[in-house]
């Protein structure tokens, strides 16, 4: 009997830590969460933020000109109000892809903000921002 009770509290335990992670620029005031019940949704159809993307990306003249091609990671956290809020580049290498990745970013339409047990909670989302040719 006591080895189903532990397994319970297990399963428990493990249920509620992954619905409900948060973020390390939590705050005592305010919790920004990695992991949601419901995720942020980029507004649309589907296909919207990837439309958006493609539309808004201003390729850097002088990387088209050489044909360079890059990757640029972005994290940013998506607000209650489905604002962007704290761009950032993971990893930063070439000064004009992160600077066109996080102005990309900041200029995007409000989101649907992530949930938990149906209250709109601050999400951290982590975005890819692909600079190809084709």
């Amino acid at each position: 009997m006591s080895a189903i009770k532990l397994v319970f509290w297990l399963f428990c335990f493990c249920c509620f830590s992954a619905q409900a992670q948060s973020d390390s620029v939590s705050t005592p005031e305010r919790t920004v969460y990695t992991i949601a019940e419901e995720h942020p949704r980029f507004r649309g159809e589907a296909g919207a933020l990837r439309e958006y993307l493609r539309k808004n990306l201003r390729y850097p003249k002088e990387a088209l000109k050489e044909g360079i091609e890059r990757r640029v990671f972005v994290t940013f956290i998506i607000t209650e109000n489905g604002k962007i809020e704290d761009v950032q580049v993971l990893k930063p290498e070439v000064p004009a892809f992160d600077t066109e990745a996080v102005r990309l970013v900041n200029n995007m339409p409000g989101w649907i903000p992530g949930k938990i047990k149906g209250k709109a909670v601050a999400c951290r989302y982590n975005l890819v921002v692909n600079f190809s040719r084709h």
